[in-house]
Order: C-alpha cells, then structure tokens, then sequence
C-alpha cells in the first residue's frame, strides 16, 4: 500500500491518474491522464427532473465514470488539484451553454467536513465555473450541522436537510447558478433552492460536477 509520502506527492507533482487510477510516474504534471481528458463531456447534460425550487437543472458526467472517481481522489483524498482541473473542463461546458448568471454559489459543506480538508470541493468547482460564465462567486448560503448526506439512504435525505440551509442578500442576484459536486436525490440543492428563493433571488438553476441519479 502507497505510504502518505506518495499521496502528498500526488498532489504536488501527480503520479496516478484521477478519473482512472493509472500510474504515472514521470508524466505530465496533471492529475489526469491524456486519455482520461479525452474522454471527458464536452457539453453539459440536462437532468431529467429539476429538484423541487430548481428552474433548471444540468450535470457534467456520470458519478460511475471519470469524473465520479476525480470527485472522489478530490473529495476523499483530498486533492484539490485534481478538483481543480476537472472544475476548468466544467467550466468550458458551461461557457458554451446560454447562462443568464448574475452570481454562482456553492453549496456549502459541513464545519466537520472543512476541518478534514481545509476547502470546500463545491467552492474549488464553483470558482472556476464562475470564470467560465462570467459571474461572480457568492457565498450565500449557511449550513445547519446536520448528519452527512451520504451515509443516508435516499429516503431520508430529504428529511435530513429540511430547513437545513439559510441564505442572506441573495435578493440582488435575481439569475443563480447553484454549484455542487454531487447530485443524488436533489434534497440539499432543493434546500438551498429554497433558502436563496426566500432570500430574494429571482431564479435558481443547478450544476452538478457529476450525477448519480438523474433526479
């Protein structure tokens, strides 16, 4: 097994690849392998069902691919590099699609989950979608400490982060792109949908890095 030694090393000069997992030493500096960038969407995808408050809805890839495993090496590593890179190539989709954006907000994590990794993974992606669309980021939301999304079933998710999320001078930014790294049921953007609604923006759409169910 690969010491803490090579996982620093990975971060500052990457040695496997993040959407494959491919050794690379010697490689370019990226954490992401030529043929994994090559592979990765182009465009954005609709997703089938808005979350409840969300105008419209969009993921980048699939959570079972490429980018799934580049959000996890990101998220559970950490790696901020490689979530970084991958925020530039969601960025690019982004810019080739019709935005109306007056503000880009992340999704804010847990205080728990900031303590393990000293950043945010929505708010790595979110500022680079913002220099992609042309549009400031704003952190507008606030989150209630409540148990992790993930070790939920769906069923319960949405009970979990009801009321969960609260938002403040959102009334200036009438269009917001909401920027998560996951998609699963939809239950934490619909909060925040929620919370930035009744803060006064006008409309919320959502982007997810990637998607596990097209919700």
């Amino acid at each position: 097994m690969r010491g803490w030694v090579c996982d620093v090393l990975d971060v500052l000069a990457p040695t496997e690849c993040a959407g494959c997992g491919r050794e690379r030493w010697g490689r370019e500096a990226s954490a992401w392998c030529p043929e994994c960038i090559d592979g990765l969407p182009r465009s954005l995808r609709p997703l089938v069902r808005c979350p409840r408050g969300v105008r419209r809805a969009w993921g980048y890839g699939s959570y079972d691919g490429p980018v799934g495993a580049g959000i996890r090496r990101g998220k559970y590593r950490p790696d901020p590099v490689a979530l970084r890179e991958l925020g530039g190539w969601v960025a690019q989709a982004a810019a080739a699609s019709a935005w109306e954006v007056d503000a880009v907000v992340p999704v804010p994590q847990s205080r728990a989950a900031w303590r393990r990794r000293r950043f945010s993974p929505a708010e790595v992606l979110a500022v680079k979608v913002g220099e992609g669309v042309g549009a400031p980021v704003m952190k507008l939301l606030h989150r209630e400490e409540r148990r992790v999304q993930a070790s939920l079933p769906l069923s319960a998710r949405s009970s979990n982060v009801a009321k969960a999320f609260s938002a403040r001078d959102a009334g200036e930014f009438r269009h917001v792109l909401l920027v998560d790294d996951v998609v699963t049921s939809g239950a934490t953007s619909s909060d925040c949908a929620r919370a930035l609604l009744e803060a006064g923006s006008g409309s919320v759409d959502l982007l997810a890095a990637a998607y596990v169910v097209i919700v």
